[in-house]
């Protein structure tokens, strides 16, 4: 007699040509623990004068929490002639040792939880910011990180 293990339900996928049938599935979202899921949503005018390496945006982790990225939409266009640049992008880097967030030409954006029910407020112990429009070019500084030597993702233009 053959035994079945499969988690609570019990079923199991085919795989051959019983798999060319249609399965059934049922899509579920992460789960959140203690905290949830946000979301937060930020436009900003780059200028042809931004300084090189400067800091537009970042999440710290204020706690022990775990933060996982599930989404990063990064889109830019060129509106103006841009200065001797042989190559422009919108790099993502970890950033590690954060001892302080950055204080200098920034604004806190409002994030979301996705769901109320179950969920704790946003933005569930992670400090958010983002350059301000008049410190734009500079970029944000006074925080404390160290920067990996490597960027994580890359937008060119």
């Amino acid at each position: 007699m053959a035994v079945m293990e499969g988690g609570t339900s019990g079923a199991l996928q085919e795989v051959g040509v019983a798999a060319a049938s249609a399965a059934h599935m049922q899509m579920k979202p992460p789960p959140h623990g203690a905290l949830g899921h946000y979301r937060t949503a930020v436009r900003m005018s780059i200028v042809a004068s931004q300084a090189a390496n400067s800091r537009l945006f970042e999440i710290r982790n204020t706690a022990t929490n775990i933060i996982v990225i599930t989404g990063l939409n990064l889109k830019w266009i060129q509106t103006a002639a841009h200065t001797a640049a042989i190559l422009d992008s919108l790099d993502v880097f970890r950033v590690t040792g954060f001892t302080a967030v950055d204080t200098t030409n920034t604004v806190t954006p409002t994030a979301t939880v996705k769901r109320t029910a179950g969920m704790a407020a946003s933005p569930g112990g992670a400090a958010i910011r983002h350059a301000t429009v008049a410190g734009i070019a500079a970029g944000m500084t006074g925080g404390t990180l160290t920067k990996d030597g490597n960027a994580y993702s890359s937008t060119p233009q």
